[in-house]
């Protein structure tokens, strides 16, 4: 093993609901192509999206271990149902740099789901990023954006529902950069709903 590594727990979606979510993707990214904001935005292959829950960007080989045994136990949060819904940019204002999808019922569950895992990883000395948890699901970058582009994707963003995905359990993954892009690895995966007592085998 090779550190430091790059790690972090994350939501992830079933066939139906990439689906759904990629022709959003194809929608906005036909609309900035067209629209006077027209700009170059790196786009989340379909395969790689997840609603992060926590992200590591520096994790040392020694603490890899305990990372991965931790993450493996069970968590208390119950499984829930998650929507997926309405677009959003970030920052709030001002030539935009992240479009993603935000969280509409159970968003208290995936805020609860992500204090526990930071709990978690904090109680081993390895506290993820320190910046609030914002619930999203980010669907593009913009390699280079102006405001004109926040009034293309508002202007063609799709309101209400996308998707929604029955959450039951979170994985813990590796990013591996490259020139490509990001490629992701599962390193283990935490089941819902269970206390790590009862998710031990007899």
């Amino acid at each position: 093993m090779n550190g430091p590594h790059r790690l972090f727990v994350a939501i992830d979606l079933d066939e139906a609901a990439r689906a759904a979510v990629s022709r959003v993707m194809r929608h906005l990214a036909h609309a900035l192509a067209s629209g006077p904001g027209r700009r170059g935005v790196r786009w989340v292959a379909a395969d790689q999206l997840h609603l992060t829950l926590a992200f590591m960007a520096a994790v040392a080989d020694a603490d890899l271990p305990a990372i991965r045994q931790a993450m493996g136990q069970p968590l208390a949060t119950a499984a829930f149902e998650a929507e997926f819904r309405d677009v959003g940019l970030f920052p709030p204002a001002g030539p935009p740099r992240v479009v993603w999808i935000g969280i509409g019922e159970g968003d208290a569950s995936v805020h609860a789901v992500s204090r526990e895992v930071r709990d978690r990883l904090a109680a081993l000395g390895v506290p993820p990023e320190s910046r609030p948890f914002t619930a999203h699901l980010t669907l593009g970058r913009w390699r280079e954006s102006r405001v004109a582009d926040r009034t293309t994707v508002t202007a063609a963003a799709p309101h209400g529902s996308v998707a929604r995905v029955r959450v039951d359990r979170v994985t813990l993954y590796e990013s591996h950069l490259s020139p490509d892009g990001p490629s992701h690895v599962v390193v283990t995966q935490a089941a819902l709903g269970l206390s790590p007592d009862r998710g031990k085998q007899p």
